[in-house]
């Protein structure tokens, strides 16, 4: 059975699930591994989710990740402030984010996306509560394969919206290069 864990905390576990998301994502997609590391102090911005045959977690430790084929499916997320473009917004307004999120070829059809999705917005709910913030709405780009499945677990394209990807890459004078 599919286990889902928050590794957030464990840089370990961190590098080898982006080693699983790099396998679909290319390097325009997701950033690098180090963008996704626990800081050194303060609030974590971003969360981690990996699901797969994992193995048993005693209290908070989670023993170092052992083979390839360990990581099945896994989450990238992170609560994003909403400023000042709305009226009735305030510092403890949050949207949560999904980054990236993949479920192995193996497992999909099976409920785990669904699983993985439901797991993810408690866990952003949960993580918005501690540190006293207010989770608004979810927001997630999607690839065109994937939006059969985002719309089926309750996403939606906003009315009368426009999506601008900015740029990802610059070179040395700063113009964007992708």
């Amino acid at each position: 059975m599919t286990k889902l864990i928050d590794v957030s905390n464990s840089e370990n576990w961190i590098r080898h699930t982006h080693t699983f998301l790099r396998k679909h994502f290319g390097p325009d997609e997701l950033e690098p591994v180090e963008s996704y590391l626990p800081p050194e102090e303060g609030i974590p911005t971003d969360m981690v989710i990996v699901g797969g045959k994992l193995p048993s977690v005693v209290g908070q430790t989670l023993p170092d990740p052992t083979s390839d084929d360990i990581v099945q499916c896994a989450a990238l997320l992170s609560l994003i402030p909403i400023y000042e473009n709305f009226e009735e917004a305030d510092d403890t307004m949050v949207l949560g984010a999904v980054g990236h999120a993949l479920v192995d070829k193996s497992l999909r059809g099976q409920g785990m996306g669904k699983k993985l999705n439901t797991y993810m917005e408690n866990l952003m709910h949960q993580y918005a509560r501690k540190h006293n913030k207010i989770l608004q709405a979810f927001v997630l780009e999607s690839e065109p394969p994937a939006r059969f499945f985002w719309s089926k677990v309750g996403y939606l394209w906003p009315k009368n919206t426009s999506y601008w990807q900015p740029p990802l890459r610059y070179n040395n004078l700063g113009e964007p290069t992708l």
